[in-house]
């Protein structure tokens, strides 16, 4: 598979501070989901159970659901995982309505089945209240699970079809979160109503065919959330081949009063919880605290690399501020060198791994071809202006 092997070629990278960085809240929600279009007319998709309705029969996996949020994504005004919509729709005053629409892909499992069955072609000409009138849930049960909570089913259509398309194969385990946690194109998520062009999923995982594509599409500063591209770090690493999905790391089993385990619902890291380096343990020999130690070397030697590589970016960035106040340098060269700004920050921030390079824990040579190519871009760029 294309899509799998070239993926190991992109791990390293940074959080690039020029880049507008979007916190994503996947999560889950009790409340119920809309049932009506704009008109009033009901939706022709499957209607949404309600979490709450799979409580007495799943009570410890559904306290846990109730209880994800602040303590694993705190930030300023969050409401949690269980209300993630509410973040979106509550937007300030300024923030255009298609860019809360579009968020909303993510941010409530009632999306396809209620904005984008009731609104077709107007999904994004919808103004910010009739979007909020429509949509009343955050991610319940339903995003990972549909109606049966005994299957793991990804929802988001467009994300399948697009990786299908890219030659991406992968669990439905790993794809429950890749249909949120891959790189989207914004440019046409927040304004084609089409959804087949959401996806960078369609063009595989090559960080050369993404950034070929978005050339061709004329989009050179694509946003690229560190927590929307985890999907296509881990693909192709270490952990991925060792037959690791994402739930062994980041949900937590756990024991009930009868002595039945069950998994907590609760999608954190060991960043917010560190009781779950002992899941490590299944497959890596030693103490929790031993893996512990080792991801915090690995996360120290990817914040040197990004670091290093943010420095040539930055050289670059003053450079090309430098020479069109001066006027030194011909148009022919500022719009290579911007172009050249562009791929350096693209590419760092495609590589980049919002775990700071947990998901590729053992990375080899290969993996720093996104790190040498940012580089290898900003220097050139940086020598058209000497």
């Amino acid at each position: 598979m294309k899509g799998r092997a070239s993926s190991a070629r992109c791990k390293l990278g940074g959080i690039v501070a020029a880049l507008a960085v979007m916190g994503v809240l996947t999560a889950c929600a009790a409340q119920p989901a809309a049932s009506t279009d704009a008109q009033g007319a009901a939706p022709s998709a499957e209607p949404i159970v309600d979490a709450a309705h799979w409580e007495s029969r799943y009570p410890d996996q559904y306290q846990s659901y109730q209880e994800a949020g602040h303590a694993a994504y705190a930030h300023d005004g969050a409401t949690g995982k269980v209300n993630a919509h509410v973040d979106v729709m509550n937007p300030p005053p300024d923030y255009p309505a298609p860019f809360m629409t579009g968020c909303l892909s993510c941010h409530s499992s009632a999306y396809q089945s209620v904005l984008m069955e009731g609104l077709g072609d107007d999904l994004f000409a919808a103004d910010v209240e009739t979007v909020k009138d429509m949509i009343d849930t955050g991610i319940t049960c339903y995003s990972c699970h549909e109606n049966d909570p005994g299957s793991l089913t990804p929802v988001n259509r467009w994300v399948l079809d697009a990786a299908e398309q890219g030659g991406i194969e992968t669990s439905d385990g790993n794809m429950v979160c890749g249909q949120c946690h891959s790189m989207g194109d914004f440019s046409k998520q927040f304004s084609d109503p089409d959804s087949s062009t959401w996806s960078l999923l369609q063009v595989g995982l090559d960080p050369d065919d993404v950034w070929d594509y978005l050339v061709a599409e004329g989009n050179e500063t694509p946003i690229v959330p560190t927590a929307e591209v985890v999907f296509n770090n881990f693909l192709g690493s270490t952990h991925d081949k060792a037959g690791a999905t994402c739930a062994d790391c980041h949900a937590q089993t756990a024991v009930d009063e009868a002595g039945a385990s069950y998994t907590k619902h609760q999608w954190q890291s060991v960043g917010t919880d560190e009781a779950l380096y002992e899941n490590c343990l299944s497959c890596h020999s030693g103490s929790a605290d031993d893996r512990k130690k080792a991801v915090e070397a690995r996360q120290a030697d990817f914040s040197a690399g990004m670091a290093d590589v943010q420095e040539s970016i930055d050289a670059l960035t003053r450079a090309l501020e430098e020479a069109t106040q001066a006027g030194s340098a011909d148009a022919d060269a500022l719009a290579r060198a911007t172009t050249l700004l562009n791929k350096a920050v693209f590419y760092l921030a495609y590589g980049s791994d919002q775990s700071l390079g947990f998901h590729n824990m053992g990375y080899g040579s290969a993996t720093v071809d996104c790190h040498e190519t940012a580089r290898e871009a900003a220097e050139e760029g940086l020598a058209l202006l000497a």
